[in-house]
């Protein structure tokens, strides 16, 4: 619950939903309505995806990124080009401060587990 929290922070520019719902989204609980992703962030969307990637158990890794893929209604294609660009040359500013708090959020989870 701290992880998803500490996450919401940080997303609520970027999905417009609740804390309930972004938790009950990123988990695929499916009791809520799927989180929307807010005008022109989808790119920072599938950067989350791609870092909670690493940290989803392995056995779980390939049917939780489809799931959430297809949940945020994102097709494979763009999140294969889009999910690194908050670290690529020509990303901006804000997607880069982005990327360095969800980086930050998820190395200091993964100290506390």
């Amino acid at each position: 619950m701290i992880l998803v929290s500490e996450l919401y922070e940080v997303c609520s520019d970027v999905f417009d939903s609740t804390e309930t719902q972004f938790h009950s989204s990123l988990n695929l609980h499916g009791k809520h309505e799927p989180i929307k992703i807010r005008h022109k962030q989808k790119i920072k969307a599938c950067y989350l995806i791609s870092k909670l990637y690493e940290i989803v158990p392995a056995k779980h890794k390939a049917a939780w990124r489809e799931d959430i893929l297809a949940h945020l209604d994102i097709q494979w294609s763009y999140y294969e080009k889009k999910y690194c660009h908050p670290r690529g040359d020509d990303a901006s500013v804000s997607s880069r401060e982005y990327a360095d708090e969800i980086d930050r959020i998820l190395k200091n989870h993964k100290k506390r587990a």
